[in-house]
């Protein structure tokens, strides 16, 4: 079960991946503030992947991001951590 603070992200590469913005999550309750999030993989072809996973967020948005494209049909996996920082 995924919420806005944790939760789990899987992705079915396409036949024409790609590098950058891969999915986006949208937050059931907008933070306040951007919140700080982190990604870990929860498989070995998503860890030996080495893709150079990074998540963005907005207030309302968590974007998954790779550095190298995915390879096609693989399916990727991770788990998401989201905090608001204090102000």
């Amino acid at each position: 079960i995924s919420t806005d603070t944790t939760g789990v992200v899987t992705i079915v590469a396409g036949t024409l991946p790609s590098l950058g913005a891969q999915c986006a999550i949208t937050f059931n309750t907008a933070y306040a503030v951007a919140p700080l999030c982190q990604m870990t993989p929860t498989s070995a072809v998503t860890a030996l992947a080495n893709v150079g996973n990074f998540p963005s967020a907005s207030t309302t948005v968590l974007t998954v991001n790779t550095g190298a494209a995915l390879t096609p049909a693989l399916t990727y996996a991770w788990n998401y951590s989201c905090t608001e920082p204090n102000s």
